[in-house]
């Protein structure tokens, strides 16, 4: 496995790689000023199997971007990070895999497509993005064309699903056209740990196969003018104030319904929520209290 040492404002590009250690050390950050505005470790058109990031020690610099522009990551893989100033994205790229740090500033995804899953764990400050004003046509056309055996459409038809568990701030938005919405087959899975003070979850203006909530969140949560086919609320003992607004099923979605099953709903608003395309099925129903449905 190759292994690489990046110097901050010196771009790769081109490379490809089986399987490849990019290293943040501090050595290559000695002497060098930081630049507002510029991308320290920037990295595209770049064909990777497996990409592992690891930092072992503290790096003497204010902020460490680490962004992704047009790359295919077969595999992601973070878990070994010190430096607690370290901050991961990639735009317009293809990627799967595990991310599971509590040092990272926050990780970012912008128009990406996952090649079946990617999980975040323990992560500060997560944002995924679908926004109309970045996509670039021609670097995915390049990207798609160095694809041996893939395409365009086998890649958004596919399961595209997060796993998001015992992050402080989430927000998952979108600004894409309903019709362009349709397209792709979201599916979000979060898990909250009781010991874990999260913040905030936003999820708005998307479209989902399905959502999944567990656990017991302690901040605000907000699902909003969002179309979700399937969705189930289980194991979820909310402290703070959750609220869904303006959702219901993809219209003519034929596998739809709503599970609700072992919660305490008591700080959980309905408002203009559509039960009536989705079958609603309450499990153990004595142990679930809902309050304020529209």
């Amino acid at each position: 496995m190759a292994t690489i040492n990046p110097v901050p404002y010196q771009m790769i590009s081109g490379r490809k790689d089986g399987e490849l250690i990019i290293e943040i050390r501090n050595q290559e950050f000695a002497g060098i000023d930081q630049q507002e505005g510029r991308v320290e470790i920037a990295i595209e058109n770049c064909l990777f199997n497996k990409v592992e990031i690891i930092n072992k020690e503290k790096i003497d610099f204010k902020d460490i971007s680490i962004a992704f522009f047009g790359c295919y990551i077969g595999e992601l893989k973070i878990e070994q990070v010190i430096s607690s100033n370290i901050h991961v994205s990639a735009y317009g790229s293809v990627l799967s895999g595990k991310i599971e740090s509590d040092k990272l500033l926050g990780v970012e995804l912008n128009n990406c497509l996952l090649n079946d899953n990617v999980f975040f764990i323990n992560i500060r400050k997560i944002r995924i993005t679908y926004t109309k004003e970045n996509i670039k046509l021609s670097r995915w056309k390049a990207l798609l064309k160095s694809l041996t055996g893939s395409n365009y459409r086998t890649l958004i038809n596919g399961k595209q699903a997060y796993y998001i568990h015992d992050s402080k701030q989430l927000d998952f938005s979108s600004n894409f056209s309903s019709q362009k919405r349709k397209l792709l087959r979201l599916n979000l899975f979060i898990k909250y740990n009781k010991d874990v003070s999260d913040l905030s979850t936003s999820v708005a203006n998307v479209q989902l196969d399905s959502l999944s909530i567990s656990g017991s969140p302690n901040g605000k949560i907000g699902i909003e003018s969002t179309k979700i086919n399937k969705w189930y609320i289980y194991d979820f003992f909310p402290k703070g104030t959750v609220s869904f607004y303006n959702i219901e099923p993809e219209a003519k979605a034929v596998d739809t319904k709503i599970g609700i099953h072992q919660c305490n709903l008591d700080n959980t608003w309905f408002d203009n929520v559509s039960f009536v395309e989705n079958p609603v099925i309450l499990t153990i129903l004595i142990r679930c209290k809902l309050t304020s449905l529209s």
